[in-house]
């Protein structure tokens, strides 16, 4: 079943609007809803939307996803938990009227980068592979191969959480809408020889 791995998560932050059974997980991100450590504007929300399992020694976790972005640092992904100070989140995210696929690696402060992808609609899907101290994140291109969008050293203990992360930072309280967003796919299978190359 494409959530079995969810059947027994537990939320970082519970969305008050949010439906899951095998087939699918949707939630509605709440206004405000952030994960982020200091850079730029000096805050450290740890608000965001976070569905956890644990998960031991190397692997590669997989979501494929959709969201309603429309509003400024809509977000929606996977997250690599160790605590409020030590994390990686990677996925879409809305920035200056346009879709990108981006990886925040956080520790102690947040890092962000950044692949424009401007016409994304549908489903879309990531990876995060974890080899030893190494993180690779990656997105599914049109053809469907994994195209790289960052390699980065992330030291943490031999177990962490892993899953569905959503946020929505800039949405105001008022808007009952809020961020839609919903997964078809999540899955935990044995990283990759090679995840630099790995397509």
């Amino acid at each position: 079943m494409p959530l079995s791995f969810l059947s027994s998560a537990s939320w970082h932050n519970e969305p008050t609007r949010w439906t899951y059974h095998p087939h699918a997980l949707s939630l509605v991100a709440e206004p405000k809803s952030d994960f982020w450590r200091e850079t730029d504007h000096g805050s450290h929300p740890d608000s965001g939307h976070f569905f956890a399992v644990p998960c031991q020694g190397d692997f590669a976790a997989i979501a494929e996803f959709t969201g309603q972005y429309d509003v400024l640092y809509d977000q929606v992904g996977l997250m690599l938990r160790v605590d409020r100070t030590h994390w990686v989140k990677c996925g879409v995210e809305y920035f200056d009227r346009a879709t990108n696929y981006t990886t925040v690696v956080t520790q102690g402060s947040s890092d962000w980068s950044a692949v424009p992808c401007p016409t994304l609609s549908g489903p879309q899907a990531v990876r995060l592979v974890r080899k030893g101290n190494i993180i690779y994140t990656h997105y599914k291109d049109r053809s469907g191969s994994w195209r790289l969008m960052r390699l980065a050293n992330f030291e943490a203990p031999e177990e962490v959480l892993i899953g569905p992360m959503a946020c929505s930072p800039l949405r105001d309280i008022s808007e009952l809408k809020g961020f839609q967003c919903s997964f078809s796919h999540f899955s935990i299978t044995d990283a990759p020889d090679d995840p630099l190359h790995d397509r």
